[in-house]
């Protein structure tokens, strides 16, 4: 199902029916869901996008963010520093290798962590919205959460 990324290559083919995901391993999953049990009927937790319908544009656009480029690659620091709640939607805010906005797609790194019957996974995307919701849960983490995960190529 997923295809990861192979080190001797210098990158993931080119497929606009596929998406660059930092895809958490099950343990971190495992770790979010004891810490903040999920609020919403849908339950995911899988992953952070960075990239959405890969192309030679969006991939040269995050290949340095995630320093693909380099022939010793090793996988992106990735950590969660806060969850946000509103309107059937759960999320975590993440940073990746120091970044919190998403430079090809705009918007903000996350892992959506649950979602309402009525929500599609990519609503979540409302959470990180620049404008005033009341209705918007931040809950910050005590301390930041490193996300233990690998960068795989995913199909839509």
């Amino acid at each position: 199902m997923f295809k990861d990324y192979n080190k001797g290559c210098e990158r993931f083919p080119y497929n606009p029916k596929t998406y660059l995901a930092f895809v958490l391993n099950p343990g971190t999953v495992s770790e979010l869901r004891r810490r903040f049990p999920p609020k919403f009927e849908r339950v995911l937790t899988h992953h952070v996008t960075l990239a959405f319908g890969l192309t030679e544009d969006n991939y040269n656009e995050v290949k340095h963010l995630l320093g693909l480029e380099q022939a010793d690659y090793v996988e992106p620091k990735v950590e969660a520093f806060m969850r946000l709640e509103s309107r059937g939607m759960e999320a975590f805010k993440v940073v990746v290798n120091g970044y919190q906005a998403r430079p090809v797609m705009g918007g903000s790194f996350h892992v959506t962590h649950s979602i309402a019957l009525d929500r599609h996974p990519a609503d979540a995307n409302m959470l990180f919205a620049p404008y005033s919701d009341n209705s918007l849960v931040r809950d910050y983490f005590d301390q930041v959460m490193t996300l233990h995960g690998k960068v795989q190529q995913v199909p839509r």
